[in-house]
């Protein structure tokens, strides 16, 4: 898994453009799409090295229910570069992941 988010985190570097991001979003934005990525994996893992307590993803947001497998991605980049709704903001920070 280590190896798989090490390359998606320069994939994503370059799609994004980071640098033109302001300071604050050069590391929240692409962050943000990790998780969405990888949050099985992640949980996943901390379930083997932590403890089954630690549970499971939070469920996605509603406007994630209509996307297709193949269009999820896509589908993450534009939501998490949606900076000025909010909504991504949202879900992390107000009950969703942390």
């Amino acid at each position: 898994m280590a190896d798989c988010l090490y390359q998606r985190i320069h994939e994503i570097k370059h799609e994004s453009c980071i640098i033109d991001f302001k300071p604050i979003h050069a590391y929240k934005t692409p962050a943000y799409r990790l998780y969405f990525e990888f949050r099985n994996e992640i949980f996943g893992a901390l379930r083997r090295a932590v403890g089954e307590d630690i549970g499971f993803p939070p469920q996605l947001p509603a406007c994630f229910d209509a996307v297709k497998p193949e269009d999820f991605e896509r589908f993450v980049y534009y939501f998490c570069e949606d900076r000025e709704s909010g909504e991504a903001h949202n879900y992390f920070a107000n009950g969703g992941v942390f």
